[in-house]
C-alpha cells in the first residue's frame, strides 16, 4: 500500500488579518511536518501598524510541527513575494501547499492535496492540484483533470514542477500561446484576454499559462474545499466586495482515488473562470477593451 505523507504548508501574508485565525485553526488541525509563513513587508506608513500586528500575531502560533517564518525585510511586488518565497520552499521541499491570506480550507482540502500529490507525483502531465473549483460542480468523491487552471486558491505541487516552469518564457501577446487551443468555447472571453496578456501579469496567471504552454494539467476537486474570503478592500489585485464567488463555501467531502478527465466538468470550469475574469476585469474598468478586441478579432 502507498504510504501517504502528510505535506508541510506554505502561508502567505500581507495585510489582511481578518482571516488568519481561520486559517491557522484549519492548518493546526492538519498538522503539518512544516509550516512556511511568509509575510510582506509594508508599502507605506499607513500599512506599517496593520502588517507589525499581523507578524506579532502569527509570531505566537505553536504547532507540533515546526514553523519556519520568512518575513520580507523590504516590500515587494506580489509577484514576487510568492515567487520568493516558493523558490525558499521549493529549495527544501519535494512538494507544498499552498494557501494565502484570504483562501480558507476545509479539512479535506489537506487529505485531497497529499493524496492526488502522492498519487501524481511521477505523472509528467500534471502540474498542480487545486482546492477551490469555483462552483463547477458540487460532486462529493470525484476529483477532474481539467487542460488549464489560473485561479490559484488553496493549491499544491512539487518542487520539480515549479522548478522546471519556474524561469520559463511565456509567448505575450501571441494567439498560439498555449491556453487558445485548450478552450472549449473559443468564443469566451479568455481569448482575447490571453491574446492581450503582457508581463504585467500576476503569478497565478503566469503559473498556469506556463503548465499549459508545457501540456501540465490541472486537478480540481468535484466539491469546493477551498473558500476565497478575500474579496475586501485591502486585497492587492481584486477589491471589489460584491463578488457571486463569495458564496462559494468550503466543504469536506471524501477524497476520491484518483482523478479522471470529464468534458462537462471542464467545461463548466472553463466558464466559471471566464465568469469570474468578467467580474475582475468589470471592477477594474477594463473590460470593454476586451470586449472591442473580441470583436474586432471576430
Amino acid at each position: 500500500m502507498t504510504t501517504i505523507n502528510n505535506a508541510p504548508v506554505v502561508l502567505f501574508t500581507y495585510r489582511k488579518r481578518q482571516f488568519l485565525e481561520e486559517i491557522f485553526q484549519a492548518i493546526k488541525s492538519y498538522s503539518p511536518p512544516r509550516l512556511y509563513v511568509v509575510s510582506n513587508l509594508y508599502s507605506s506608513e499607513e500599512e506599517r501598524l496593520t502588517v507589525e500586528a499581523i507578524r506579532h500575531s502569527i509570531s505566537q502560533w505553536q504547532l507540533p510541527g515546526e514553523i519556519i517564518y520568512l518575513f520580507q525585510d523590504q516590500h515587494l511586488l506580489i509577484n514576487d513575494s510568492i515567487h520568493n518565497g516558493l523558490d525558499h520552499v521549493f529549495s527544501i521541499e519535494e512538494s507544498a501547499i499552498v494557501l494565502e491570506d484570504d483562501t480558507v480550507p476545509s479539512s479535506s482540502f489537506f487529505d485531497f492535496c497529499n493524496r492526488m500529490l502522492t498519487r501524481y507525483e511521477n505523472a509528467e502531465e500534471i502540474g498542480s492540484i487545486i482546492g477551490c473549483n469555483l462552483g463547477a460542480s458540487n460532486r462529493e468523491n470525484k476529483a477532474y483533470i481539467v487542460p488549464f487552471a489560473f485561479f490559484y486558491w488553496g493549491w499544491a505541487t512539487w518542487a520539480e514542477k515549479w522548478q522546471t516552469l519556474r524561469n520559463s518564457p511565456l509567448p505575450y501577446g501571441k494567439k498560439d500561446n498555449g491556453v487558445i487551443d485548450k478552450l472549449q468555447n473559443p468564443n469566451s472571453l479568455l481569448t482575447p484576454f490571453f491574446e492581450r496578456l503582457d508581463d504585467r501579469c500576476t503569478w497565478d496567471l503566469r503559473w498556469g499559462w506556463k503548465q499549459a504552454l508545457h501540456d501540465m494539467e490541472a486537478i480540481i476537486p468535484g466539491k469546493n474545499l477551498v473558500q476565497n474570503k478575500g474579496f475586501v478592500k485591502e486585497g492587492s489585485y481584486i477589491r471589489f466586495t460584491d463578488s457571486s464567488f463569495i458564496k462559494i463555501k468550503a466543504t469536506d467531502s471524501p477524497t476520491p482515488a484518483k482523478a479522471k478527465k470529464d468534458p462537462v466538468f471542464s467545461r463548466n470550469y472553463e466558464h466559471q473562470s471566464a465568469k469570474l475574469l468578467t467580474e475582475i476585469l468589470t471592477h477594474r474598468g477594463e473590460l470593454e477593451k476586451y470586449k472591442m478586441s473580441k470583436s474586432h478579432n471576430s
